[in-house]
């Protein structure tokens, strides 16, 4: 059985959080504090605010904007810094709040943004841009279903508010909601047609219920929309690799290391790719470099070692399952995959010790089922066991066309040739190209025809 390989998506693009920012008292450098953006902004605000030419809110004013320019610019500690001396200087700016809250967002201090956001939400619960802000706080802390009441909230507040709804359909998505994820996206995309990451997010959505062509629509939507967007060229490669279509697959993913060198996924996913095409040297190439971006990607680690069994170097592999699951210690992918290796090497317990860890942490893990039979009807001889994990793989997925194969063996081993020859006749079903059915069924159907 090929063991599976985890491709990892683009992590859902999150629209952008609203910065917002009040108007000083205009004079001078304090006017172009206002007016100006960027690098001009901030100098013009350092300069009004040492003139000493202000005071009280007018000077909190000119911190929370210049606040406001470091987040735009992603220097969250100053931002902080400025933030907390505009509310030193007016304890009920709203927006001084709400602006520390993102900084201390982007800083993934996710629990101080939230009591900033709550704060903002106090002194101005009207606002549907810090609604909106708190959801993205609460959902980057796994809290769903909080997020989206406070998407809720945006869009009672403002029911034309593009952010939150699909802000709302990533929470939905995450929540594996997927059709209530795509009726969010396509109301922000009826709000704004010209929203790269709307496309891009409902593509996400369409390859979650196996809608691929449909997905692939919408990244290229994304892409019309936002030629430099490297993760929905990377999205848009998972789909193709999910179709089966691997040199296309390769393509994207191509473009996307083209646009972002460092873009950890798209290497690892094209290292999917060739490892689908057989080309393992040029995938563990790929698994290396993803590797080398980002040390703690259990993902790639996982994948290199499919690559490295895959080339029967099955101590390479284990290794490579070892510092998966070092660094994921749910990862039941990696599990299943070192009991592949495990058995390959004949240390069977050790297998059967890992397809159990698998299947505790996804009880509904087809392929751990699966090969756990193998385990128990190749190296135990153990049929009736083996019939059993057999079974239940085909309970969770009853297209899985080699458990039914597999189980057809083991009642042929048993000498229980009718429903060996059903399960025989079943796979033949599911994969009319492969020979082994035809000749399982020609096999058991003489054997019943000599009694």
């Amino acid at each position: 059985m090929t063991p599976t390989l985890r491709g990892t998506l683009a992590a859902l693009a999150l629209t952008s959080i609203v910065w917002f920012a009040t108007t000083p008292s205009a004079a001078d450098d304090g006017d172009t504090c206002e007016k100006a953006s960027g690098i001009e902004a901030i100098a013009a605000c350092t300069r009004a605010i040492d003139s000493g030419r202000r005071s009280g809110r007018r000077l909190a004013d000119l911190f929370n904007i210049r606040c406001f320019e470091w987040n735009r610019n992603q220097e969250s500690d100053k931002a902080i810094a400025d933030c907390t001396r505009a509310i030193q200087l007016n304890p009920i700016h709203a927006t001084a709040y709400n602006n520390r809250g993102i900084a201390y967002s982007a800083k993934g201090q996710y629990d101080y943004a939230v009591e900033d956001y709550m704060r903002a939400i106090r002194l101005n619960p009207n606002n549907a841009n810090v609604f909106n802000n708190r959801g993205i706080a609460y959902r980057a802390e796994g809290q769903y279903d909080r997020a989206i009441e406070d998407y809720d909230q945006a869009i009672r507040l403002n029911p034309r508010h593009p952010d939150a709804f699909s802000n709302r359909g990533i929470a939905h998505s995450l929540k594996g909601e997927q059709d209530s994820a795509i009726e969010d996206y396509n109301e922000a995309i009826r709000l704004n047609p010209n929203r790269a990451n709307a496309y891009n997010n409902r593509g996400i959505a369409y390859s979650a219920k196996g809608q691929y062509g449909r997905a692939i629509e919408d990244y290229d939507q994304a892409i019309r929309l936002d030629p430099n967007s490297a993760d929905a060229f990377n999205n848009s490669g998972l789909a193709y690799i999910a179709k089966g279509q691997y040199d296309r697959a390769i393509n994207e993913f191509d473009q996307a290391i083209l646009l972002n060198p460092n873009h950890a996924d798209a290497f690892n996913n094209r290292g999917i790719a060739y490892n689908a095409k057989g080309q393992y040297d040029r995938a563990i190439e790929d698994y290396n470099r993803a590797i080398l971006l980002n040390p703690n990607h259990a993902n790639a680690f996982n994948n290199r070692g499919i690559a490295f069994k895959n080339q029967r170097q099955y101590d390479r592999a284990i290794e490579d399952y070892d510092q998966a699951i070092l660094l994921n210690l749910n990862h039941a992918d990696a599990f299943n995959n070192r009991g592949i290796a495990y058995s390959a090497k004949g240390q069977y317990d050790r297998a059967i010790e890992d397809f159990d860890q698998a299947i505790r942490l996804n009880p509904n893990h087809t392929d751990a089922y699966n090969n756990r039979g193998l385990v128990y009807i190749n190296a135990k001889a153990q049929y009736d066991r083996a019939i059993e994990n057999f079974s239940q793989a085909i309970r969770l997925n009853p297209n899985h066309a080699v458990a039914y194969y597999n189980r057809g063996v083991s009642c042929e081993r048993k000498n229980d040739l009718q429903r060996a020859l059903a399960d025989f006749r079943k796979f033949s079903e599911l994969a009319p190209s492969d020979p082994d059915g035809p000749k399982a069924v020609e096999r058991v159907t003489k054997a019943l025809s000599d009694r």
